[in-house]
């Protein structure tokens, strides 16, 4: 675990040092920036990766491999869900959110911002992952593998610079070393665990991809048709909340969880109802 810690911090920290090197402090800032909006960003799902990992250690632990297995699935939808929440609008209008909250935008701050809310998307979806490898007691090979492959991003973004690339090149290496980490951990989550990969693809990321599309695409046509401003952030950020939540609830939610979810709600309401009476 302490390597697993270790290899995210040298990610963020090396990256920079390698930034200043190659192009100085301003653009340094620029990925300071991006990296201060992207732990935000993680807030929204960390309390729900918190909340359920005491309940899959107590399923594995206890051999009921079906509920632990459920749970890990659970957790990487609805945690893929909170991080969209805040995230399409950011993504989208980053620009224009940059532009209210900065006096001046470092230059290439968007393109550092965009690829890692990217690459927090990719990272939502095996939140659950981790926790269940941790709970089997095997995660050697699970932190080695996946540590180094976090660290691939300095030697890849440092022979990119020496070899003239420009500076959001080091946010592609990015997210292509999240692509690869999710596929080693989806490979070890098989190999340690005996995980249903397929059932993993089918449930969670294609219902994933899916709900993708149908956010963005028609937010990017609003994007095209209005002029950059407050009116088009908040459409842009209306529309793809509202195709989120309906989109997530039909697409990525199994029978089951939803009717857990009117449950939950059906009581809630009648309990605010008891209240005001």
């Amino acid at each position: 675990i302490m390597i697993g810690a270790a290899a995210s911090v040298g990610e963020h920290q090396g990256s920079a040092i390698i930034i200043n090197r190659f192009f100085g402090t301003i653009l340094n800032a620029s990925f300071g920036i991006a990296n201060q909006l992207n732990s935000l960003i993680r807030m929204f799902s960390q309390s729900l990766g918190q909340a359920i990992v005491p309940q899959i250690t107590k399923s594995y632990s206890s051999g009921d491999h079906k509920r632990s297995s459920n749970l890990v699935m659970q957790s990487s939808k609805f945690s893929f869900f909170l991080v969209m929440i805040p995230l399409v609008p950011l993504l989208l209008e980053i620009d224009f959110v940059l532009g209210i909250w900065l006096t001046e935008v470092p230059q290439y701050t968007s393109a550092f911002v965009q690829i890692m809310l990217v690459k927090t998307i990719i990272t939502s979806l095996k939140s659950g992952i981790p926790t269940i490898i941790h709970a089997s007691g095997q995660i050697k090979w699970f932190q080695l593998t996946s540590s180094i492959a976090i660290l691939l991003c300095l030697p890849i973004a440092y022979v990119l610079y020496s070899i003239g690339y420009p500076p959001h090149s080091i946010s592609a290496v990015y997210l292509f070393t999240s692509i690869l980490t999710f596929v080693i951990t989806l490979s070890l989550l098989k190999i340690i665990v005996k995980y249903d990969v397929m059932l993993f693809l089918k449930s969670v990321v294609i219902p994933a991809v899916n709900v993708s599309l149908i956010v963005i695409l028609p937010s990017l046509l609003i994007k095209s048709l209005m002029p950059s401003g407050v009116w088009r952030f908040f459409s842009v950020a209306f529309v793809s909340e509202v195709l989120l939540l309906s989109s997530f609830y039909l697409i990525a939610l199994s029978s089951e969880e939803k009717i857990g979810i009117l449950k939950y709600l059906r009581l809630s309401f009648e309990k605010i109802k008891g209240f005001s009476t």
